[in-house]
C-alpha cells in the first residue's frame, strides 16, 4: 500500500482512526477507541501514532500503524490531567505539555516498551497558562542540548520554563520574558514577544534585547 493518510475523528460516544488510501478509500480502521472521551492531541512518530484523549484522566495511547490495513493499540497509560501537545525526544520517549490544576504540566513519558508505558517524571507550575496549549509553534526543543523551552503567561509576570531532559526532567532555569515563541539558533537561544526579541547563550545568559517596532 502507498503511504497512508491518517485522520483521528472525534465523535459521540466514541473515537475512531481511519487510514485512507490516496484515492480516499479506507485502507484500515480502529473504531470505538476511548468511548465518551475527547481527543486532545495526536502525534505520528515513525509508524506509531500517539493519541491523547481526556474525560477525567489522561489516557495516552500508542497505536501501531505498521500494518495500515489492521492498526492496533500497543498500550496506553492513564494519568491525571491531559497533554495538549506531544513532542518526541529520544529512545521511545515523549514530552507532553498541558494544563494541570490551573497551571502547566510538562511530563516525560517512556514508550520504549509500548505495552508497558510509564510517566517517568513531570514538572508543574501553578497559576500559569502556556500558548503551547493552542499553538505548538510556541514550543521549542533542542536534541543537541536536550533542552525544552515552554513559554507561560501568568500574573504578575510571564516567563519561559527551560526544562532539561535527562533520565528525568529538571528545571534548568526560569527566564523572565514575555515571550510567545522560543527557538534555537546555532549557538544561541531566541525568545520572541510582541514587542521584544531576547537573545541568550545556550546556558541561558542574556546577551541582548531588541525592541520591535
Amino acid at each position: 500500500l502507498p503511504p497512508p493518510s491518517i485522520y483521528a475523528i472525534e465523535g459521540e460516544p466514541r473515537n475512531s482512526i481511519y487510514i485512507l488510501n490516496p484515492d480516499g478509500g479506507i485502507a484500515g480502521a480502529l473504531e470505538g477507541l476511548a468511548p465518551g472521551e475527547r481527543v486532545y492531541a495526536a502525534r505520528l512518530v515513525g509508524k506509531t501514532l500517539y493519541l491523547v484523549t481526556f474525560r477525567q484522566v489522561d489516557p495516552l495511547y500508542a497505536i501501531d500503524l505498521s500494518n495500515p490495513v489492521q492498526p492496533g493499540v500497543l498500550g496506553f497509560l492513564k494519568i491525571p490531567g491531559f497533554s495538549e501537545y506531544l513532542h518526541p525526544v529520544d529512545g521511545g520517549r515523549l514530552l507532553g505539555v498541558g494544563p494541570y490544576e490551573r497551571g502547566v504540566k510538562i511530563a516525560l513519558f517512556d514508550f520504549s516498551h509500548p505495552a508497558r508505558p510509564r510517566e517517568v517524571s513531570n514538572i508543574t507550575a501553578t497559576n500559569l497558562y502556556s500558548p503551547v496549549f493552542h499553538d505548538h509553534h510556541a514550543f521549542a526543543y533542542s536534541p543537541r542540548l536536550k533542552l525544552a523551552l515552554v513559554p507561560a503567561a501568568g500574573y504578575p509576570a510571564s516567563l519561559v520554563l527551560a526544562v532539561q531532559v535527562g533520565d528525568k526532567l529538571s528545571l534548568k532555569a526560569v527566564v523572565n520574558a514575555t515571550a510567545d515563541r522560543a527557538f534555537f539558533g546555532q549557538d544561541a537561544i531566541y525568545l520572541v514577544g510582541r514587542t521584544q526579541l531576547w537573545k541568550y547563550t545556550t546556558d541561558l545568559r542574556e546577551v541582548a534585547t531588541t525592541r520591535l517596532s
